[in-house]
């Protein structure tokens, strides 16, 4: 038979009960004999795992902290092996683009996250890089520098711009920084002409948290429970030209209807340390 093709590869990793006892046989020799075959099927196959553990830990939000401390990479060990990936990645991005310097680490190796600052020699700037498996490209994180104060929110996918005012050397100061996941998100659809406000609660898990809105004198009431727990001290409001950190007394919000500069808008949940 011809040499296996990379789709064979792939099904032989991730789906091989749809391959029959002589296909697997047959493709099991190649890479055994391959090594072309032999390390994409290794590829295919860190991959997958890499697949569920995400997939694992975001369905799984009893396990998904709300809350990490991190260190600074001077203080604390490196990663094990078994979750060295996405930061060895950004490692070699840095070294293949020359633009960003790597000027400051923060790590936890109990959950597996790592933070980088970054400098972009072209643009003169400093940006903020969450390498985590709680952070997915449709995620919005807080970061605290609780010796200097500072409270950054990031863009989707956890990055930040680092505002100008805040130089090398402040950030070389820095000895441990605070990330703070969301708790849960919910899309917004806005009718400023009609003062008409819905939420889509889709993706919230009805049985843990609820999420009530009502519009009175152009605000947006919102009122969020969670059942045995304290309610979220802090929400965001994500736009596509702005974003707005809120705090929630008592898991209630009022918000100009202003602040949704979008028709449709994301919110954030977070709750302080535990």
């Amino acid at each position: 038979m011809d040499k296996p093709s990379e789709e064979h590869i792939e099904t032989y990793i991730r789906y091989p009960s749809d391959l029959s006892t002589k296909e697997i046989i047959w493709i099991e020799g190649w890479i055994e004999k391959d090594c072309e075959l032999r390390l994409l099927a290794d590829w295919f196959r860190d991959y997958y795992n890499t697949v569920d553990l995400i997939e694992k830990s975001t369905n799984d939000t009893d396990k998904k902290p709300s809350y990490i401390r991190l260190k600074s990479s001077k203080e604390e060990k490196r990663f094990s092996s078994n979750f060295s990936s996405p930061t060895t990645q950004i490692q070699a991005l840095s070294r293949k683009n020359l633009t960003l310097k790597p000027v400051r680490t923060f790590i936890s190796d109990d959950h597996k996250t790592s933070i980088r600052v970054l400098h972009d020699k072209v643009n003169n700037q400093f940006k903020l890089y969450v390498v985590s498996e709680f952070v997915g490209e449709d995620d919005l994180v807080i970061i605290k520098i609780p010796e200097k104060k500072l409270t950054f929110v990031s863009e989707l996918g956890g990055f930040i711009s680092i505002p100008e005012s805040i130089s090398l050397n402040d950030i070389k100061g820095w000895n441990q920084c605070e990330l703070y996941l969301p708790l849960s998100k919910v899309h917004v659809y806005c009718d400023k002409k009609t003062n008409f406000i819905n939420i889509d609660s889709f993706d919230i898990d009805t049985d843990k948290l609820s999420i009530h809105l009502e519009v009175i004198n152009h605000e947006a009431k919102i009122t969020i429970d969670r059942l045995h727990k304290s309610p979220p001290q802090k929400m965001v409001i994500h736009g596509e030209k702005e974003t707005h950190l809120r705090m929630l007394e008592e898991g209630v919000c009022r918000v100009p209807i202003e602040d949704f500069s979008t028709s449709v808008s994301k919110l954030f949940f977070f709750e302080q340390e535990s």
